[in-house]
This record gives structure tokens, C-alpha cells and sequence, in this order.
């Protein structure tokens, strides 16, 4: 049930490297609409924060076509969390996506992308328990490592295919 994905891989000397190509390759053709799961908790300040601290702020500031990021705390089950707003480009949440539209699905256990699409497509996650953590993984089995993260971008396509969420927005927002 996994659709074919076309996958690039590009190999770099460095992490300063990698940044770069990555930053080159974003500001090409800046995206409209960036999504993935918990991505505004996580993989958004993550990569920020990242490249703030190899590259220096003023390169993180490319990811905005205006050179503009806003960082800001949100309170969240009474935690404060940062989320950073990258001016010109929209982010869609799909764990808030789901939240939002997946009524028809119910109230979930929880919203664990590997739960959430079990519901949904009847798939999930990678598993990588035998190996206790994911830097264990990426050091010990890196093959498994790039296949979690490419069966994770699968199950987000794939339910985006079946639920149409991020089309239900840019619908409501036009």
C-alpha cells in the first residue's frame, strides 16, 4: 500500500554543508505550505534552533522569504512551548489538522502519528524498539533510521490522500 516515492540523496562533508544545500535548496522555490506531524513543537524549532546555532541567525532568517521569524511561547497543558512563525510560509500542524477535522475518526488514545495512522490507513511507524532510541539507531542501524524517517513523509502523503485536510484549508482559505 506504499505509494513510490522519489528520493534524492546528496551526500555532505559536514552538517555546515548539509545546512547549506538544504538552505539553497529552500530558498529555490520557497514552499507555500510546510506540514509533517507536531512540527510546530518540534521539528520546526528544532531545525531553527539548529541552524541559529552552526550557521548563525542570519542564515535562519532565510527560511522567510522576508527574512522574517517570530518566535513565540504558547501554553500548552500548562507548559509553555516555543513556536516560531517563518513570515510567507504557511505552516499546517497535521497532528492540529487532525485534531481540528478528524472527528469522524473519534477521540483518539493518543496522537502519536504511529497511533493516528493505524486509525486512519491501517499502517504505522517504523519500529525501532530493539534498539531503545533513535540516536541508537541512526549509530547502530542506519539503513532502518533513513527508512523511519522516509515511511514517516509515506504515512503523512498517505493520509493526507485520504483524509484531504490541507486541501479543506487552503479551500476554507480562499
Amino acid at each position: 500500500p506504499h505509494k513510490h516515492l522519489t528520493i534524492q540523496y546528496r551526500k555532505c562533508k559536514s552538517e555546515i554543508e548539509l545546512m547549506a544545500k538544504f538552505l539553497e535548496h529552500w530558498r529555490n522555490d520557497y514552499p507555500d505550505v510546510i506540514t509533517g506531524w507536531n512540527i510546530r513543537f518540534f521539528d520546526i524549532p528544532y531545525l531553527l534552533n539548529r541552524v541559529v546555532r552552526v550557521l548563525g541567525e542570519n542564515e535562519a532568517r532565510r527560511f522567510s522569504p522576508w527574512g522574517q521569524i517570530h518566535q513565540k511561547k504558547i501554553n500548552v497543558m500548562h507548559r509553555e512551548q516555543l513556536a516560531y512563525d517563518i513570515v510567507g510560509v504557511q505552516q499546517l500542524d497535521y497532528m492540529d489538522l487532525f485534531k481540528k477535522f478528524g472527528y469522524k475518526y473519534g477521540n483518539q488514545e493518543s496522537y502519536r502519528l504511529g497511533h493516528v495512522s493505524q486509525v486512519v490507513l491501517g499502517d504505522t511507524k517504523v519500529d525501532y524498539s530493539d534498539l531503545g532510541s533513535l540516536k541508537n539507531m541512526y549509530e547502530n542501524d542506519y539503513r532502518r533510521f533513513v527508512d523511519y524517517n522516509v515511511v514517516d513523509v509515506n504515512l503523512l502523503e498517505r493520509m493526507e490522500d485520504k483524509t484531504g485536510f490541507i486541501n479543506l484549508v487552503q479551500t476554507m482559505a480562499y
